[in-house]
C-alpha cells in the first residue's frame, strides 16, 4: 500500500513493509564496467570512486586495495562490492564506535554508504547532483535494511 503524505508543498510516497517487492541487484557486466559510474555520477564518478576507495582505507584496517564488482539495484540505486574467496570477512571500525568482523558484502555496502554520504555533503552547492546521489543513498540503504546483516550495517554508519 502506498501512502503520500503532503509535507509543505512536497509529496512523499511512503510504503509499507507488507507491500513491498524485495530489491533486486544485478552484476554489471564485464562490458559495461567503463560506463557504470558515470551512468549513476555523471561527472562526480571519479569523485565517488576515490571517495569509496579512501572509506575502505580508513574504515577497514586489512584492505590492501582489490577488484571492486559493480551492481545495480531494482529501485535505481548502485554499489560496488569488493571481491574476496566467499564467506571471509573483515574487520570494520567506524568512528563512532563501531568495531567487528562483517561479511565482505556486508563491509561493501557500509563503504558505499558512508562515500554516498560523504559524496551528497560535498556536492551541496550542485543541487540537481546533490539530489542524485542522496537518491543513491537511501536506495542502497533501503537494500540494506533487506540484508540479514542490516543492523550491523546501520550501526556502522550511525
Amino acid at each position: 500500500m502506498n501512502t503520500q503524505i503532503q509535507i509543505s508543498d512536497q509529496s512523499i510516497s511512503t510504503h509499507t513493509a507488507n507491500h513491498h517487492q524485495p530489491i533486486t541487484r544485478i552484476e554489471c557486466l564485464e562490458s559495461e564496467r567503463l560506463d557504470f559510474l558515470p551512468h549513476y555520477f555523471g561527472d562526480a564518478c571519479v569523485a565517488f570512486e576515490n571517495r569509496l576507495y579512501a572509506f575502505a582505507q580508513f574504515l577497514l584496517p586489512e584492505y590492501t586495495g582489490g577488484y571492486w564488482s559493480f551492481h545495480h539495484l531494482s529501485n535505481k540505486g548502485c554499489f560496488s562490492a569488493l571481491e574476496r574467496d566467499e564467506g571471509s570477512t573483515l574487520l570494520l571500525v567506524s568512528p563512532n564506535g563501531f568495531n567487528a568482523r562483517m561479511d565482505v558484502f556486508s563491509a561493501s555496502i557500509a563503504v558505499n554508504l558512508m562515500a554516498l554520504s560523504d559524496l551528497s555533503f560535498a556536492t551541496h552547492q550542485n543541487p540537481r547532483l546533490c539530489a542524485r546521489v542522496s537518491h543513491l543513498f537511501h536506495a542502497l540503504r533501503d537494500y540494506a535494511l533487506e540484508q540479514p546483516s542490516a543492523s550491523e550495517i546501520l550501526a556502522a554508519i550511525d
